[in-house]
């Protein structure tokens, strides 16, 4: 951890994950068939979003912390520790994505021009031109989601530049300067579907609304008390403004930048407060066991719900019928954590443990 007086309440931050895991994975099920479809609109989006403000948080919180400790920020160290945590489970993912899709179900990814855009991390603009060619769904869905890894990948080539090689006191100005140009670059494209969801650009407002948040908890007193005094009122005033803009007022160039501002809210209210609160995530226990599962969870869930798929055509059973669709959930979740656990403990653990000699700041999960 951090010093005891500027510590997260991971545990708080892990439920968030796991639950925008869960968002995102019942996006990808046919779960969405056991309600009108309205109800569940944009779903699997909205855990994205809360994915990208968590990272963008999270990130720029411990390059922060890493300058006040040791007076610097090691850029090295960063890189290898994101390579780390992020290549192993990617490029198998990937690996076996390819494998299962084209020996098991005889699909093959038709942009196979393409494809160094998945080992590069540029993923996401093979998703904008597929939806602006209108084959989006020719992708299997175990690359598509591929999308918002790269996203990230790109923004951590560049975030921690910010800090290691502009003075101090002027960290504030490339923060406004890309939540600035992302937002106006997400009006110009307004109109274009592709570009607005899924480019770098324009998704850039997200992961730098959660590091604008660091940067204000870490560079203003006030700011941070007033986040570490929130308690049960504030969190459920939280909650429910989050419902109503998902359900009354998501997608558009400006919406989603409203609802990530609040869920900026809400992730600086669990990692910080102080206060007895019955809404104090952590109390979830199984979403905090649950929390360092998250990647997996991501990455290989459409694959389980592939292959869960794949079983039941192949027992002629009707994938509309509601006990199929509930079938399908629950087989498709279980294979999904199966993975997760096994990807965990043999693929992701020793890698972590290499990273471990990079941490420069202590945290109490594997960020």
């Amino acid at each position: 951890m951090t010093g005891t007086n500027d510590k997260l309440y991971f545990k708080n931050l892990d439920s968030i994950r796991f639950f925008a895991a869960l968002m995102v994975f019942i996006s990808h099920s046919n779960a969405y068939l056991l309600y009108d479809l309205w109800s569940l609109r944009g779903l699997g989006r909205l855990g994205v979003l809360i994915f990208f403000v968590l990272s963008g948080f999270l990130i720029t919180y411990l390059l922060l912390c890493e300058y006040e400790e040791n007076g610097f920020i090691s850029v090295k160290k960063f890189y290898i520790r994101r390579v780390l945590r992020i290549w192993p489970l990617y490029f198998f993912s990937i690996i076996l994505a390819l494998i299962i899709y084209h020996y098991l179900f005889g699909q093959a990814h038709p942009y196979y021009h393409s494809l160094l855009l998945y080992f590069t991390f540029l993923s996401n603009f093979d998703v904008v031109n597929a939806l602006k060619e209108n084959v989006l769904m020719q992708i299997p869905s175990s690359l598509r989601v591929t999308w918002s890894i790269s996203v990230e990948e790109q923004f951590y080539l560049l975030w921690p530049l910010l800090f290691a090689f502009i003075p101090k006191k002027r960290w504030s100005i490339p923060i406004l300067i890309v939540l600035l140009f992302s937002s106006v670059f997400r009006f110009m494209e307004r109109n274009d579907t592709a570009t607005l969801e899924f480019h770098t650009f324009s998704v850039l407002v997200a992961l730098a609304i959660g590091g604008g948040y660091a940067y204000m908890i870490k560079q203003n007193i006030s700011f941070r008390s007033f986040f570490e005094s929130t308690n049960t009122v504030t969190h459920l005033f939280s909650f429910i403004v989050a419902f109503f803009l998902y359900r009354y007022f998501f997608r558009g160039w400006m919406q989603e930048i409203v609802i990530e501002i609040v869920f900026g809210f809400i992730i600086a209210s669990q990692a910080l407060t102080k206060k007895r609160s019955i809404l104090n995530l952590s109390n979830i226990k199984f979403a905090t066991n649950f929390g360092k599962y998250t990647y997996a969870i991501y990455l290989l869930h459409p694959i389980a719900l592939a292959l869960v798929d794949h079983a039941l055509i192949k027992f002629n059973l009707v994938r509309e019928a509601y006990p199929v669709i509930v079938l399908e959930v629950i087989m498709g979740f279980t294979l999904t954590m199966i993975f997760a656990m096994a990807s965990y403990r043999f693929l992701e653990t020793p890698f972590l443990r290499m990273k471990e000699k990079f941490t420069l700041i202590k945290t109490a999960n594997k960020i």
